[in-house]
Parts: structure tokens; sequence; C-alpha cells
């Protein structure tokens, strides 16, 4: 019995289609794993774009709102300097 396994496993080493059914395997699951590499960094590309374009709205919001408080700063003190002229022009000391 152990002889004839012997035969059976020496004959299936040297047997060309085992051969080539390993290669096609083996080059099967490289391609499988090359494409879910590709598609991983794929995905990671996409997040870091995604995370850039939150990031840079964020500043544009901000921004906006800088610009939105100093308009507002800039109104009292419009406002505050009209108030001194009408009440030096009106004679009134505060």
């Amino acid at each position: 019995m152990k002889r004839i396994s012997t035969l059976v496993d020496i004959t299936y080493e040297k047997d060309p289609r085992v051969a080539k059914f390993k290669e096609e395997d083996r080059k099967e699951k490289e391609q499988l794993k090359e494409q879910r590499r590709i598609e991983k960094l794929q995905r990671e590309k996409e997040r870091r774009n995604r995370e850039a374009e939150e990031i840079r709205q964020m500043e544009l919001q901000w921004k906006a709102r800088q610009q939105e408080e100093i308009m507002v700063r800039m109104n009292i003190l419009v406002a505050r300097k009209i108030i001194e002229q009408l009440l030096e022009f009106s004679g009134v000391q505060h």
C-alpha cells in the first residue's frame, strides 16, 4: 500500500497538468491579491480626498465667519462714530 501511495505521489508531482494547474492557481491568487491591494489603495485615496474636501469646506466656512465678524465690528465702529458726531453736533456731552 505504501509503495502504491509513493508511486501516486511521484506521478502527481511529475504530471505537467498538475504543475500547470498549480501555476494557474498561484497566478490567479496573485492577481486577486493585487486587485484587492489596488481597491484598498483606491478606497484610501477616495477617503483622503473626502477628508481634504471637508477640511477645505470647513476653512471656507471659518473664513466666511471671520469676514462676517469683521464686518459687524466695522459696522459697530461706524455706528459709534456716527453717534459721537451726532452728539457732538447737537452739543450734548457724553
